[in-house]
Order: C-alpha cells, then sequence, then structure tokens
C-alpha cells in the first residue's frame, strides 16, 4: 500500500455480559504496531465502548482499511452496547451495510465468538475476513490478536499471517475468508520492518556497549566518592546511562512483549 494503513479497532464489553480482557487484547494489538506507527506507515485508531452509531460515525469518518473488533458475538451479530452500557445486538446484515461505507477495507477481524456465520454478507464489500466457526476463550483470542498483527506488521501476507497465528496458538479455532477477487500477493504493511527490527536490535547493542563503558572507565563510582571531583559531570554520566538504559528497556518490551 502506498498511503498509510488506517487500522480501527471498535471494542464492546456490555456490563450485563461476561467481562472480557479487551484492554490487554488492545495493549497486545498497538505493541505490535508500534514500529510502523512510529514511522509513519500505519495509524491505530480506537472505539471504545461502542455503541452502533459510534460504529457508523468511526467508519465513515476514518475510512479504515482494517477493522478489528473485540468483544462478545453470535451467529446473528456482533455485541455493542446501548446507552445504558448494556448489550445491544447489531445484526449481521447492519454491520455489513455500516462497512461498505469505507471502500477502501481490506481486512475484517471479527474476534468474538461464533462470527463465521456473518462472513458471508461481508465478503460483498471486505476481500479478507477473520472469524471464528465456534465460541473462543479469551485466552485464545488474545493470543490469536499477538501472532496475527505481528504477522502483518513486519510484512506478512494476510494468509500467511493467519496461518502463522493458527500454528502459534495450536488453535483452529479461526477462518480465513478471501473473497474470490482478492490480490493475495498485496501485503497490507511493506515487509521493511523487519530491517527495521534489525537495526534496532544493532543501535541496541551499541547502546549497551556505552554504558558498560562508561561503568568501566569509573565515572560513576570513583568521580563521586573523590574530592574536588566536578559534581555535575558525574550528574551529566549517571542520567545518559541512566537514559541509555531506559531506552533499551522501552525497547526490549515492545519488541518481546505479548
Amino acid at each position: 500500500m502506498n498511503e498509510r494503513l488506517r487500522l480501527l479497532v471498535v471494542a464492546a464489553k456490555p456490563k450485563d455480559m461476561t467481562k472480557l480482557a479487551l484492554d490487554d487484547e488492545l495493549r497486545r494489538l498497538r505493541n505490535k504496531m508500534t514500529d510502523n506507527v512510529e514511522i509513519g506507515n500505519a495509524e491505530v485508531m480506537v472505539t471504545w465502548a461502542a455503541r452502533p452509531l459510534d460504529l457508523q460515525t468511526a467508519v465513515r469518518e476514518n475510512r479504515p482499511h482494517v477493522l478489528h473488533f473485540a468483544g462478545h458475538g453470535s451467529r446473528e451479530g456482533i455485541w455493542l452496547e446501548d446507552d445504558e452500557g448494556n448489550g445491544q445486538l447489531l445484526s449481521k446484515e447492519s454491520l455489513s451495510l455500516i462497512l461498505s461505507a469505507s471502500p477502501e477495507l481490506r481486512l475484517v477481524v471479527l474476534n468474538a465468538c461464533a462470527t463465521a456465520p456473518q462472513t458471508e454478507a461481508l465478503r460483498r464489500s471486505v476481500e479478507y475476513v477473520v472469524a471464528t466457526p465456534s465460541p473462543v476463550e479469551d485466552s485464545v483470542a488474545l493470543n490469536f490478536t499477538s501472532h496475527f498483527y505481528r504477522g502483518l506488521a513486519t510484512g506478512e501476507k494476510i494468509r500467511d499471517a493467519f496461518c502463522h497465528a493458527q500454528e502459534s496458538i495450536a488453535s483452529e479455532r479461526y477462518q480465513l475468508f478471501v473473497r474470490d477477487d482478492a490480490d493475495e500477493n498485496k501485503p497490507l504493511l511493506p515487509p521493511f520492518v523487519q530491517e527495521s527490527t534489525r537495526f534496532r536490535a544493532k543501535t541496541l547493542e551499541g547502546d549497551l556497549c556505552e554504558v558498560a563503558q562508561t561503568f568501566n572507565e569509573g565515572k560513576l563510582g570513583t568521580l563521586t566518592r573523590e574530592p574536588g571531583n566536578n559534581r555535575s559531570d558525574v550528574d551529566v554520566d549517571i542520567e545518559t546511562a541512566r537514559v541509555n538504559v531506559l531506552r533499551i528497556g522501552r525497547t526490549i518490551n515492545r519488541t518481546t512483549s505479548e
């Protein structure tokens, strides 16, 4: 794709239904897309506690390429929220009509229970739909999100990312539906982010050497114990090392977190 990927996450957890770990799901998805967001390849937008009108407005205003729904589902539709925060079923026909307002939409992920029967209506306007033929445990839904978006974020084709996610969770709780005219050779994101990750690892190695060298030279120890030393110089060295360590920690956490 030549333009920035627009990924819209729609989440709903009605208070009268079983509580789901949707905060964790959003965290995992964001973590996998962070590199692409930072270099301008992608944008992640979130509609939380979604009502039907919220979904309609978000699709019309953001015109997403990918829509990820996190919440409860059924054979007849997805569960959003009403004005009191209770469950409100949005029928599969209504969902298809709402999504048709975004002609750029290529992929819909319905990460909820038993959503596969909805794909027939969706495939008229969407190239790819990921759905579930039966109930799916919350833990499985979280892990699928992690592995699927890890693949997409590094430039894998949609089918490849899906297959790798299935293998990683050792489960066939998900199905991928592809429209006949879909171009399966066209990934959602360019694969060069993998090179960016390797470059960052090399940068981390340099940062670690820099911190180690600082300690070895004694700037963080000897200078602070000897009278007459310039305290401000020591503070600068400590702060520089601290910033380097924090940067290393943030990058490692971002790369390895689920």
